[in-house]
């Protein structure tokens, strides 16, 4: 089996408070379930021909008095404590290095630590072919180029808004929230039911093991089936490219058939919508019926590792737009309702990750986004805020996936408002503070967002045109 030797570093504070700042719930599943990311991420976003990746350093750095502040499970302060969650870390496979407060602002060494340890693994007699930084800090792009120049790759694991020279210095980029999916696409368990939770997967593997063992030797392993990522059931699948939506698949029981059967499901599903299908539909219609295993692993996506590049490589006629994709000639190409691009528009969206929602459809976003805060009061979640959100956007036919959905409300509470405040957002409110985060983002990097170029993308959020 291919393996990579990795070393990852973790800037606990970090992936912490970002969590919490767009979910707190999500935060603590992130601190309480360190082991199950961790399991997870030894398969997730793999390169090419790695079927494994070995976590030879785990390294985790926090302030034992915390930086986050939270009403409900706070100290009589309001303080979270991290050094609860360093028993748990350490139990996790992770070597803890407490980095105590320096300043009365809470301000810890905890950057320099990493790099300074990051510096040192290069000379270990090890040869480390990976280096992880978990941080949304962009100041470690430095340090991203200086791995670069030792010919090693480096991923991102991050849990706020990054810049986006950040995440173009590194070879791979992981939102955490993203990798939280991975383990549960639904709603995550309370804290408490972690340890039963982990000794089910544990009972399950050792299950899967035994059957294994069982099995007749002349059956080939998935790795035999597949010798590389991209290339894997090639003669099976090739026959699928421009098949049309009402072709039958084959009755065929073998193992190679399964490509081909959710390749006709995913074209049906995309060729029986009027307008483009965000491929987070998709990727749940196609797990729910074939099952989780086919987007997680090292094979995920049967060897093509997205989605999208599982499809566009076995469908000519299939196009993609941002988290969007359709059939060309048959669904409504989602390019023609963005007319022409304003080009201070253009520009954010390049330099941002501000999602790409055409002008047509912001205004009902942003509207379904203040409904769900004044129905919902002060009982925020985000899985339920998105998925209540895209499906009332689907009764309009406006196709916006759950993970752009996250990203505005992401974008609005960096700017200022959240949908938990009260009062409730409107509209208006949640449109200005993304503009807000918009000058911010755009002068990192060093665009200037003028009273002009805020009118305009005011314009743009407003969904009409007029002059805001």
């Amino acid at each position: 089996m291919n393996r990579i030797k990795s070393a990852l570093f973790l800037d606990f504070d970090s992936l912490f408070g970002g969590l919490h700042l767009r979910d707190p719930q999500s935060a603590y599943a992130f601190a309480e379930n360190s082991k199950e990311w961790l399991d997870a991420l030894s398969t997730y976003r793999l390169p090419e021909g790695v079927q494994r990746r070995d976590l030879l350093i785990r390294r985790a750095y926090l302030n034992p008095y915390g930086v986050v502040k939270d009403k409900e499970r706070g100290n009589s302060k309001g303080r979270i404590l991290f050094l609860h969650f360093g028993p748990i870390l350490i139990r996790s496979g992770f070597e803890v290095v407490n980095c105590f407060p320096l300043t009365k602002q809470q301000k810890n060494a905890a950057d320099i630590r990493i790099v300074i340890d990051v510096l040192q693994s290069l000379n270990q007699t090890t040869l480390y072919d990976e280096f992880i930084i978990a941080s949304s800090d962009s100041d470690f792009l430095p340090l991203l180029q200086c791995l670069r120049t030792h010919a090693r790759r480096t991923m991102i694991i991050s849990s706020g808004q990054t810049v986006r020279a950040y995440r173009n210095a590194s070879n791979a980029f992981i939102d955490m929230a993203d990798l939280a999916d991975a383990i549960s696409p639904q709603n995550e368990p309370p804290a408490t039911d972690a340890p039963n939770k982990a000794q089910k997967a544990a009972e399950e593997e050792e299950s899967l093991a035994k059957d294994n063992a069982n099995e007749p030797p002349s059956r080939p392993t998935s790795a035999e089936t597949q010798s590389k990522p991209g290339e894997s059931n090639k003669e099976t699948i090739a026959e699928n490219k421009n098949m049309p939506a009402d072709q039958p698949s084959s009755e065929s029981s073998t193992a190679t058939d399964a490509p081909n059967k959710v390749l006709e499901t995913a074209r049906k599903l995309i060729a029986n919508n009027k307008n483009a299908t965000a491929l987070c539909d998709i990727s749940r219609e196609l797990r729910n019926q074939f099952g989780q295993e086919i987007e997680q692993g090292p094979d995920k996506w049967f060897g093509h590792a997205t989605l999208s590049k599982f499809l566009l490589q076995n469908f000519d006629d299939l196009r993609q737009f941002g988290e969007l994709i359709w059939v060309a000639n048959k669904n409504q190409n989602p390019k023609n309702s963005q007319k022409i691009l304003p080009e201070i528009i253009a520009q954010i969206y390049q330099i941002t990750d501000l999602p790409r929602l055409s002008m047509d459809h912001w205004a009902e976003t942003l509207k379904m986004l203040a409904n769900y805060a004044e129905s919902h009061g002060h009982e925020f979640k985000m899985s339920e805020c998105t998925l209540w959100v895209q499906n009332q956007l689907k009764e309009k036919e406006i196709p916006v996936g759950r993970k752009a959905i996250q990203r505005i409300i992401h974008w609005a509470k960096h700017g200022g408002v959240s949908l938990d405040a009260d009062p409730s957002p409107t509209p208006d409110k949640i449109r200005e503070a993304l503009i807000q985060n918009a000058v911010t983002r755009a002068g990192e990097a060093n665009l200037d967002l003028a009273p002009e170029g805020q009118k305009e993308l005011r314009n743009w959020l407003q969904g009409n045109g007029n002059p805001g």
